[in-house]
């Protein structure tokens, strides 16, 4: 008993010993033209052969941890952007390596025409939810307004007017701007700018009317944004890149 015990204390002292023992990375990354922060960038080391990875929040904010010292090359990427990469960044134990902003520049050449058969261009009703309505990836390449998710929740339901200017939206009859966004199950209030590029969406849904509880006491209605995962992003980027 006493040797299992001493046996247990070891490794749990050896793992402890390690996790003291790694550093981690912090940084922000934007878009250079404007410097608007870019959200959900992908931002990943090679560690020994094995990819450590993380993702930008919604102030272009990223940590990437927990890392073993050492010095690496730490790669940045964003559909419709150039990649980054910065070599040499030097982890110590304990420490945390802050890293000089991230620009990063849009993509001047554009893919060429995109065919996509066998799927609707219609905005899809959830049959599970009839109150909700949804538009996917294959959708959203398709359109003009894939830049302006206001523009394309409005054309998914009927009842949602905007003002002269596109900027304010009207979800049946209640006052301006009484709506939320929820980005990846992320609560985000309608007078926030949300700058998310049309490649790294999976799906915008809208509820009109008959808001779950789930979202809240919102007044007017609900805008549903559902981004790629990380392994969809980097496969994206592989294939426009390689």
């Amino acid at each position: 008993m006493k040797k299992n015990f001493l046996s247990l204390l070891a490794i749990m002292t050896t793992c402890l010993l390690m996790a003291q023992n790694n550093g981690s990375i912090k940084g922000t990354v934007v878009d250079q033209t404007n410097q608007e922060p870019l959200p959900f960038a992908n931002v990943w080391v090679d560690v020994g052969g094995d990819i450590m990875g993380t993702t930008t929040d919604l102030d272009g904010k990223f940590t990437l941890k927990p890392l073993p010292p050492g010095v690496y090359t730490l790669n940045i990427a964003f559909l419709g952007y150039n990649t980054v990469q910065r070599s040499g960044v030097r982890v110590l134990p304990d420490k945390i390596k802050f890293e000089d902003k991230a620009e990063l520049t849009p993509v001047t050449n554009e893919l060429g025409p995109i065919i996509i058969t066998g799927e609707s261009r219609d905005p899809l009703i959830d049959m599970d939810d009839p109150k909700k309505t949804v538009m996917l990836q294959s959708q959203i390449k398709q359109r003009a307004d894939k830049l302006n998710i206001k523009s394309m929740a409005q054309s998914l339901a009927p009842g949602i007017t905007s003002s002269p200017d596109g900027n304010e939206l009207y979800f049946r009859g209640s006052r301006a701007m009484a709506f939320n966004y929820y980005i990846d199950g992320i609560k985000v209030t309608a007078d926030q700018r949300v700058n998310i590029p049309s490649r790294a969406i999976s799906s915008v849904s809208v509820y009109a009317g008959g808001v779950p509880a789930k979202y809240g006491d919102v007044t007017g209605g609900v805008i549903i944004i559902e981004t790629m995962t990380y392994n969809e992003l980097y496969r994206n980027w592989k294939a426009h890149n390689m």
